[in-house]
């Protein structure tokens, strides 16, 4: 039997991946990305960073050969607390562009969203506009959303401007 994270490195087309990982839902998991030994990132900046450490959503480069890898994914899945994503951009342009999707400031009110969760990313793939989808597709051109003891994949169609299952595609990204 196959483990989660050899179905989702199947399920990745052989681009690199990354991993979306919720701080609000896996325990420790600052501690655990720096024991991983790969790139991570927070989507937070300044200040917050730092305050928020361990509730921040990280952003994960992943190595297929990390065994404690393969124990965060186990974790993370079961409490919704991870989106996987395939893409050809570095790890600093995700950042950047999944902060828009994380933080959203109007006047002296700002508002957090919680984007690592599977279930609220999966809702943002439905609700968001042409231009959120085609600001996702950019830098994702293939989303694996574990849950519900399965994997939704869907991967950017050009010609739509939305994430579609595979089998809807009509021209995948490469």
């Amino acid at each position: 039997m196959a483990t989660n994270l050899e179905n989702l490195l199947a399920a990745s087309d052989g681009t690199q991946s990354y991993a979306l990982l919720d701080g609000a839902s896996i325990p420790n998991l600052y501690s655990r990305l720096e024991a991983l030994d790969v790139p991570f990132t927070s989507l937070l900046n300044g200040w917050s960073s730092a305050a928020f450490l361990r509730v921040a959503p990280f952003i994960a480069e992943i190595d297929p050969g990390s065994p404690r890898l393969e124990k965060l994914i186990d974790d993370a899945i079961p409490v919704g607390g991870m989106v996987w994503f395939c893409s050809t951009q570095p790890i600093d342009r995700i950042r950047s562009r999944l902060f828009k999707f994380y933080y959203w400031r109007k006047g002296k009110n700002h508002v957090y969203a919680r984007i690592a969760d599977a279930m609220y990313f999966s809702s943002l793939l439905r609700i968001a506009n042409s231009d959120q989808l085609r600001m996702l597709g950019a830098i994702a051109h293939r989303v694996v959303i574990p849950r519900n003891n399965q994997f939704d994949v869907f991967v950017f169609d050009n010609e739509t401007g939305h994430f579609v299952p595979p089998q809807q595609a009509t021209e995948e990204v490469s």
